[in-house]
């Protein structure tokens, strides 16, 4: 089932161009979020900008909870702090909202938008600049209908009830929180989420309540790669990204993701990739964001 999940979400960007999350509520898709974290994430380069500023994590964190209030009344459209316009599917277990989608990435009401941006600019020291050439070039004009809408994300919206429920019969309350594979899920969505700061085991630790060497061990058993591999693996991910659809300078996405040194940051990205930051850039084809 979440093979599925994420073949049709990859289906919906790819064929519709929708940017498509899944956000959790209740923790019933953590056992699934090593597979899910990637669509856990907005990936437009312009939410990457914005999210450069880490305190602005929290604050998304924040403006769910309304969100999720909002999705008792059923789907809407809407727009985010940020200036962002999205669609939100709630999914449903019990009869309570147990999450929803996100359709995001466009814009309409441009004065509205602009004085978040504005704020956003004063509040946390962000280019105005540069988020308003973000907004402009990323985030589309061209929104679809909602009855559109509705009817690919609700299909979706169903498996991940599915998934919901699945959770609830195959890890009891007094199971679930200690199993390996929640906290494997929790650490994913927190190095997603912060992968541009800095990653210890001992704050990884602190959070899940259990040492560094379990956490190390759970994290090698299912990913096969060391917490800092895969920190490593990620920020090179989105430097890929960024190189390919923005026209920020190699130092500043260097900054962006997380490496400290520009040059390490070439290096490393050599290392993986097998051609230089920018030589990838002077021959990025249009598929290169992973």
């Amino acid at each position: 089932m979440v093979q599925q999940v994420t073949a049709y979400i990859d289906y919906l960007k790819h064929q519709h161009g929708l940017q498509v999350t899944v956000h959790d509520r209740t923790a019933l898709l953590a056992p699934y979020m090593g597979e899910l974290a990637a669509y856990n994430v907005h990936a437009n380069p312009y939410c990457l900008y914005v999210k450069s500023q880490k305190n602005l994590w929290d604050r998304c964190r924040q403006k769910q909870d309304k969100v999720f209030a909002k999705c008792r009344e059923g789907a809407f459209f809407g727009m985010c702090y940020a200036g962002v316009e999205e669609f939100v599917v709630p999914f449903f277990y019990e009869g309570a909202v147990a999450g929803f989608v996100s359709v995001s990435g466009y814009r309409k009401n441009a004065v509205q938008a602009q004085q978040r941006i504005c704020t956003l600019s004063n509040e946390y020291r962000l280019d105005r600049g540069m988020l308003s050439s973000l907004y402009e070039e990323h985030l589309s004009p061209d929104i679809p209908d909602m009855g559109f809408v509705r009817t690919l994300i609700v299909p979706l919206c169903a498996m991940l009830s599915l998934l919901c429920s699945h959770t609830a019969q195959t890890y009891p309350e007094e199971r679930y929180v200690s199993e390996s594979n929640y906290i494997y899920g929790h650490i994913i969505v927190y190095l997603r989420k912060n992968y541009a700061s800095k990653i210890t085991l001992e704050r990884l630790a602190a959070m899940c309540h259990c040492s560094k060497s379990y956490i190390s061990h759970i994290f090698k058993k299912h990913s096969g790669l060391s917490v800092s591999a895969y920190v490593n693996q990620i920020r090179l991910s989105e430097a890929k990204r960024l190189l390919a659809d923005t026209t920020l300078s190699v130092k500043e996405i260097s900054d962006l993701v997380g490496f400290s040194d520009p040059n390490y940051f070439s290096s490393a990205f050599k290392k993986a990739f097998s051609t230089s930051p920018k030589q990838f850039r002077a021959g990025a084809p249009e598929s290169a964001a992973p």
